[in-house]
């Protein structure tokens, strides 16, 4: 039988700096392994969060803009 996990919100989660695996930004150690993550790590992986989605964001805007450049030199 398998062992169910409580859901964790996708909007709150943090890799655990230990194990790597998803757990809630709310609490003050991971679900999975117990590794107690501090404050400062806590704010630390937020940012990083943060920044990396703004880069993917960025990087799409380009590669969408690029290929709307690229099409509209191949149309007559």
């Amino acid at each position: 039988m398998a062992m169910l996990l409580p859901p964790i919100n996708l909007r709150r989660r943090l890799l655990c700096p230990r194990c790597g695996m998803l757990t809630d930004e709310r609490k003050p150690a991971c679900v999975h392994c117990g590794y107690h993550i501090s404050q400062r790590q806590r704010r630390e992986l937020i940012r990083e969060r943060k920044r990396k989605k703004k880069n993917a964001a960025l990087v799409f805007v380009g590669i969408f803009l690029a290929l709307i450049f690229a099409f509209s030199r191949i149309a007559p």
